[in-house]
């Protein structure tokens, strides 16, 4: 199996309802809900799953998390082709 293919996709609602968590955790960090401490696991469990490099801002983390988001909706078939968020490291 290629690193790309997934034994088990997601269902379609579990996909939505990532984009739609994904965004509002995203909101979330825009608003500065969040210091920079609570963000930290995340931020580190980003860059053992090689979404982030170590030490990114916070601005790297939306981005790549905007990036994660159109990946989900390029999976859920609603783009013709994948979009061009490449920022994965």
């Amino acid at each position: 199996m290629s690193t790309t293919e997934m034994p088990h996709p997601l269902s379609r609602k579990d996909a939505a309802a990532l984009i739609g968590i994904l965004a509002a955790f995203s909101g979330e960090i825009i608003l500065g809900q969040f210091k920079d401490e609570q963000l930290a696991p995340i931020g580190d469990r980003m860059t053992r799953d090689e979404l982030l490099p170590p030490g990114a801002s916070q601005g790297e983390m939306l981005q790549s998390l905007a990036d994660l988001i159109e990946r989900i909706r390029a999976a859920l078939g609603e783009y013709d082709s994948p979009p061009f968020t490449d920022h994965v490291i």
